[in-house]
């Protein structure tokens, strides 16, 4: 399983320095999975430290300690092949191709404050055409 969840992060760094737009739902399973495989990981540790004899010659076995451990282990699989099941889908695709940038996104926006005062410029330059008597002079002094 961290295997898996390696090969799903490299995916996901490989988009995301490309810019594209990840799958819904991938970031959240790796946060999912990466808790559980810690808990996992715990669970591992506790485990190889448990005292698993009940004398210190080693006789016999501490059947507490073992059977905690079992029931443990069994609590905690499903939920590993559960995550392993669900991320399926990311190990080949975790991102969708975003399209590059058009021409009109690449210029900048330009300030439209005076735009006002354009479009009334224009519209005398327009008055001035279609009126004889006017002059364009006239209209923009």
């Amino acid at each position: 399983m961290p295997n898996f969840l390696v090969v799903v992060q490299q995916q996901i760094e490989i988009a995301n320095r490309k810019g594209d737009n990840l799958i819904t739902g991938v970031e959240e399973w790796v946060k999912k999975v990466d808790t559980e495989i810690s808990k996992a990981e715990e669970f591992l540790n506790e485990e190889a430290n448990a005292k698993k004899t009940c004398f210190k010659i080693g006789l016999c076995g501490n059947w507490h300690t073992l059977y905690h451990c079992g029931k443990m282990a069994t609590k905690i699989s499903p939920y590993l092949l559960q995550h392993q099941e669900g991320g399926k889908g990311y190990e080949t695709c975790v991102s969708v191709d975003t399209p590059a940038p058009g021409p009109l996104e690449v210029y900048q926006n330009k300030n439209l404050d005076d735009i006002a005062t354009q479009n009334s410029t224009l519209g005398d330059i327009i008055t001035a055409i279609e009126d004889e008597s006017k002059q364009i002079m006239e209209s923009m002094a």
